[in-house]
């Protein structure tokens, strides 16, 4: 008896799960055993100094959630979901402990030239930026709940019965900045800061996929 392409297919499939150990996974939402079903998303609040870091910390975290098929996930803030959950990105206070130098390039050779009369000095090269994103999933929080989350006073909310939970996670990643010579019309200048400016957005598409990726491991996964 001959066997059709289709059977012998499945006989295949059936010999890699059985017989070799493989297994198909289906991700399936971590927060069921919460009874939460759905779930909203605000953009994420910036109370650090870094600018242009919301949008992609706010979308990577969205498309994490978005990929179990049995959790619906919805943008904005919504009356009518599960649970609500609030991101809120922060920083150090101080600027130079936000993004410090940690290395820096003497202007030497044409960059010597690029400076003219002016005494040589060091230019920072590279910085490394260091971020937190504090993340809080409550289950159907009131207008007056999310207010309370965003102040001053959210950390004193991490113990109501509510807060499913209540995690920052620390990022960082380290940025160079552009340096070259400024001695034709074509230059970009000592520092071009059309270039760096594009490389801080790629900094920040980088800390954003830090978090998504320690968001999973970290906490839905223990879940």
């Amino acid at each position: 008896m001959k066997l059709g392409l289709p059977i012998i297919f499945c006989l295949f499939l059936l010999s890699l799960t059985g017989c070799s150990g493989y297994h198909f996974v289906r991700k399936s939402n971590p927060f069921r055993v919460y009874d939460i079903e759905s779930i909203a998303v605000p953009y994420f609040l910036n109370k650090s100094s870094l600018s242009g870091i919301s949008g992609p910390m706010t979308r990577e975290i969205t498309s994490l959630l978005e990929s179990y098929p049995d959790l619906r996930v919805y943008s904005g803030e919504r009356r009518k979901v599960d649970g609500v959950l609030v991101g809120i990105i922060e920083s150090r206070k101080r600027r130079r402990e936000v993004t410090p130098n940690s290395s820096h390039q003497f202007t030497s050779g044409e960059l010597e030239d690029s400076i003219g009369e002016r005494r040589g000095f060091y230019i920072p090269q590279q910085v490394q930026v260091n971020a937190r994103l504090r993340l809080v999933l409550i289950r159907n929080p009131t207008p007056a709940d999310i207010e309370i989350i965003t102040s001053d006073a959210g950390r004193f909310i991490k113990g109501h019965p509510k807060v499913i939970f209540d995690e920052t996670i620390s990022v960082q990643t380290d940025i160079n900045h552009v340096i070259s010579e400024n001695l034709s019309p074509d230059s970009g200048g000592v520092v071009n800061f059309t270039k760096n400016r594009k490389s801080m957005e790629v900094g920040m598409q980088q800390l954003a996929i830090q978090a998504r990726n320690n968001l999973k491991q970290e906490i839905l996964d223990a879940f």
